[in-house]
């Protein structure tokens, strides 16, 4: 999707700036903007996710450690 780190950080500001500019147009208003970027940024993140779903991390199969038992700190 991008190259690298920066290309995303720029496609984000322009996200921004575009969605903010957007609601100043359909008449947002000041107090709403915020909320309203909001809801645009996660639609964004939600399409992105639905055309390119993250890999699922499996573990790998074998005996699972018991749980450590570390005795608690206590302050004096």
């Amino acid at each position: 999707m991008l190259p690298n780190n920066d290309e995303a950080l720029r496609f984000l500001r322009e996200f921004e700036v575009s969605s903010r500019d957007y609601l100043k147009e359909k008449g947002v208003g000041e107090r709403e903007i915020a909320n309203a970027q909001l809801d645009m940024q996660w639609n964004l993140l939600h399409t992105i996710l639905q055309q390119h779903p993250l890999p699922v991390r499996r573990r790998q199969a074998g005996p699972r450690r018991p749980a450590s038992r570390k005795a608690r700190a206590t302050i004096a």
